[in-house]
């Protein structure tokens, strides 16, 4: 599948999106400035959106046009947490600092709220609360796990039973769940667009159709080559392309996340009898396998369907898509066998080696907004405003995160070894489902 550079990558979110009839301006000529920050998604726009409200402006530049990537054509999902997993955190740094960090996705999730109210952004009606399915008979022994993380974590995660699970989600292949009230469901293209509205509105400017081709350090700050010859100087640079990261970056940057490459399909309107025999709520959901499927219904009464064992790629485009999702939404929705997928896309989201958000100073003046992974609408928020807290108030909250650094994902190697990795994680939870089924 080849992306178009312009104007937005086809998907059911453009057909939806009151979209920008011109391009911004890309950069021609020098200049100078305080803060740049390369990449206008929601890495990029977020940080950005911190430092305005915090009386700093900045430059975005972006090498497409904002919300081109991964940040417009995402599922939507607001979840608190991080991707790694809360149990990975407490391990790595104990109850004080994880409860901490689970605290700050909650106040991620809460300032997304605010700015889509304060700031008028048209994205959909939040639709509140995800469900965390499980595809095996072990689902009823949830219970545990729940009243666990609530008790560490503060949180007010509910335990439904297989019953309970199938009055919303009905499949014969779900056997009970976690409920998490607090996440919500936006239209991600249309949130970041309006996000790059309010950025110029406080008065931060916004480059497209601008690749930044090389970065180097000099004696006040970075000198930054752009595609089309000229030169930005800045006193502060911070990378937030993640998986579309290019250009002649520092080794420990451009090696630090792996881009893989998944696929989103959305399906024609369901009829009473199709939404009646699948999903009966405005939730959305995600399975507990170690390759897991995430699902919605959308205001329309479409399905979104995404993730899953038949929709990552490591090596560029899948071939027959279509029957291959088609095979695994049947999987778990047996009366949606003759249902229409009318939209496929893809997006490449940027993966650490340890799955956590990477946020640092790499040398003096030089940070990283990245690796955010399935879970980048709040670890985007959430890392973009400790930047810019770092930046305007010597915050150091976001030093929290220095266990998860510029890990290296492997260079030539790194794709091969995961398909081996996810290809045995295929087999193991087709193992689980064999045995439950």
């Amino acid at each position: 599948m080849t992306l178009p550079s312009t104007p937005y990558p086809a998907t059911y979110y453009q057909t939806v999106t009151e979209l920008p009839d011109d391009a911004r301006a890309p950069v021609t000529g020098n200049m100078s400035v305080d803060i740049c920050i390369i990449g206008g998604g929601l890495s990029g726009l977020s940080t950005a959106l911190s430092l305005s409200e915090q009386g700093r402006t900045s430059i975005v530049v972006e090498k497409h046009r904002v919300a081109w990537g991964a940040s417009g054509r995402n599922a939507g999902m607001v979840l608190s947490g991080f991707d790694a997993g809360m149990d990975f955190v407490l391990k790595k740094q104990g109850p004080v600092p994880a409860r901490q960090m689970y605290g700050l996705t909650l106040n991620a999730i809460n300032l997304i709220k605010n700015r889509i109210r304060e700031y008028g952004i048209s994205c959909g009606t939040l639709p509140e609360g995800n469900a965390v399915v499980s595809c095996t008979e072990t689902g009823n022994d949830l219970k545990a796990e729940v009243e666990r993380h609530n008790q560490i974590f503060g949180s007010n995660w509910e335990h439904w039973n297989t019953e309970k699970t199938r009055q919303h989600f009905h499949s014969d292949h779900l056997f009970g769940s976690i409920f998490m009230p607090e996440a919500l469901h936006i239209q991600p293209l249309a949130y970041t667009l309006g996000l790059a509205d309010e950025v110029e509105r406080q008065g931060s400017q916004i480059f497209e159709g601008t690749d930044i081709i090389s970065l180097k350090k000099t004696a006040r700050g970075y000198l930054l080559l752009t595609d089309r010859g000229h030169h930005i100087k800045a006193k502060t640079v911070v990378c937030a392309g993640s998986g579309y990261l290019t250009g002649e970056l520092p080794f420990r940057i451009k090696n630090a996340v792996m881009p893989i490459e998944t696929y989103i399909g959305v399906t024609a309107p369901l009829t009473e009898s199709q939404r009646q025999s699948s999903i009966t709520c405005s939730y959305g959901a995600y399975d507990n396998r170690n390759v897991m499927n995430y699902f919605r219904l959308l205001p329309d009464n479409r399905l979104l369907w995404g993730g899953g064992h038949e929709s990552v790629s490591f090596f560029g485009p899948k071939k027959n898509l279509d029957a291959a999702m088609r095979k695994d939404l049947v999987s778990f929705f047996p009366a949606l066998q003759d249902v229409a997928i009318d939209y496929i896309w893809s997006g490449m989201q940027g993966y650490s080696r340890h799955r956590m958000p990477q946020i640092q100073e790499v040398t003096p003046g030089l940070w990283v907004n990245m690796g955010h992974g399935g879970q980048g609408i709040t670890t985007t928020t959430l890392c973009g405003d400790l930047i810019a807290k770092a930046l305007v108030h010597g915050d150091p909250t976001y030093k929290l995160f220095r266990p998860y650094g510029l890990d290296f994902t492997g260079g030539p190697l790194g794709k091969p070894v995961a398909a081996i990795l996810a290809w045995w994680m295929k087999r193991q939870d087709s193992r689980q489902m064999d045995k439950s089924s």
